[in-house]
């Protein structure tokens, strides 16, 4: 019983559901039911509970993301950086965060066995400005490198195993500190399959995130962006910083 309710969490909060479920059952195992129920929200913080809405929200077949307003990067300032003399600043600014919001943007390869382009674009969010430092243009990114490998900054992103296999490959760092928002939703949600960014924005901040997959395949290694990869590449900095703060806010003990 414990094992059908767990997998389907609907049932535990769906009180006319439960209802009819214990009319159809004999008052002995209607107590049993009620005192298996008792124990399982036992093991549930107050956070876990409350986060039930979301999955609620997720099993929902009604649930339509197309008629959510908009997601957009808020009131930050989108700040490029192709000139070294620009980084500093940039750096200073991202030293003062508890927590930044983080990913990475390459040109994309066409051709099977095509090896892997460099970084084009490393995009940090913060609750002010959204950077995109554009790597290809600037000379010295040891500035950049140390902020990915601090310790004490967390950096937050949607599936960022393949970012950071490539800092790795490409610059022999390894990320330190990552908060991987794509494997937390799937365990929290008790789904099978990830969840990417675009559906957590809608299920988390009940906003709609536009993804299109011809801005994604531009080129990333262009000195001028225009705006819809200027747009892009912000939100999916954003976006993770958003979603890691409203979580952090409403939901300490799962996020921590």
């Amino acid at each position: 019983m414990v094992i059908l309710f767990m997998d389907n969490l609907n049932s535990i909060i769906d009180l006319k559901r439960l209802n009819l479920i214990k009319k159809q059952i004999t008052p002995r195992e209607s107590k049993k039911l009620e005192k298996k129920l008792s124990l399982l929200f036992k093991g549930f913080s107050k956070d876990s509970l409350n986060f039930i809405s979301i999955i609620d929200r997720f099993n929902d077949p009604s649930f339509d993301q197309n008629k959510l307003e908009k997601y957009n990067t808020g009131t930050r300032e989108i700040v490029i950086i192709n000139r070294d003399y620009k980084i500093k600043d940039a750096i200073s600014n991202i030293l003062k965060e508890d927590f930044i919001g983080f990913d990475t943007e390459q040109r994309p390869t066409f051709k099977r066995g095509e090896k892997q382009k460099n970084f084009a674009l490393i995009q940090i969010a913060t609750k002010d400005f959204c950077y995109l430092f554009q790597t290809k243009y600037l000379h010295d990114i040891k500035p950049i490198i140390k902020i990915i490998t601090n310790e004490k900054i967390i950096k937050v992103g949607f599936d960022l195993k393949n970012d950071n296999k490539e800092f790795k490959n490409q610059l022999n760092i390894e990320p330190k500190n990552i908060f991987d928002l794509s494997p937390f939703m799937k365990r929290n949600l008790l789904h099978k399959n990830q969840i990417g960014v675009k559906n957590s924005v809608a299920l988390i901040l009940l906003k709609q995130m536009q993804k299109s997959k011809k801005i994604a395949m531009s080129n990333w290694e262009n000195r001028i962006l225009n705006e819809n990869q200027i747009k892009y590449a912000s939100e999916d900095a954003t976006a993770p910083y958003d979603i890691f703060s409203y979580l952090y806010n409403n939901f300490p003990t799962i996020i921590s």
